[in-house]
């Protein structure tokens, strides 16, 4: 009996560990870029601005942070700032999407001449979501 009780006492101990962690999750419809185009050329030597909307459609809010991932044969993160985006609430007919909209400027030469999928992180009190917009740029010399 006392296998019994240790392993149910195991098993709860490990359901308890896990409440408290984030979901990660991947969803393509929880973002949207509005610029750099998809395939844009991007100069090396010139700062440039990515700007779009995020926000968790599971629980209709706007995410407390968002980064902007490119990826290439490395892969660069940076924090983006919070922007009020009411063609957001609009659109969707979502009052908790006011705060989804983000923007990062991509210093010059932070990054390397080559080809970048643009991927939008977002971070909840619940969850991680990683959106892909289907975007891919070029950063050209």
């Amino acid at each position: 009996m006392s296998i019994i009780k240790l392993s149910i006492t195991f098993i709860l101990l490990l359901f308890l560990s896990s409440c408290g962690s984030k979901v990660s999750e991947e969803n393509v419809e929880s973002c949207f870029l509005d610029t750099p185009v998809n395939g844009s050329q991007v100069h090396l030597s010139q700062d440039f601005k990515i700007v779009g909307w995020a926000y968790d459609k599971n629980s209709l809010s706007s995410p407390e942070h968002v980064s902007v991932e490119l990826n290439s044969n490395e892969t660069k993160v940076f924090a983006a700032k919070r922007v009020r985006r009411p063609d957001v609430v609009k659109s969707f007919n979502t009052p908790g999407a006011e705060m989804s909209g983000y923007e990062v400027v991509i210093p010059a030469n932070s990054l390397v001449v080559g080809h970048y999928e643009i991927t939008i992180l977002q971070e909840t009190p619940e969850h991680n979501l990683k959106c892909y917009p289907n975007h891919i740029i070029e950063i050209v010399d």
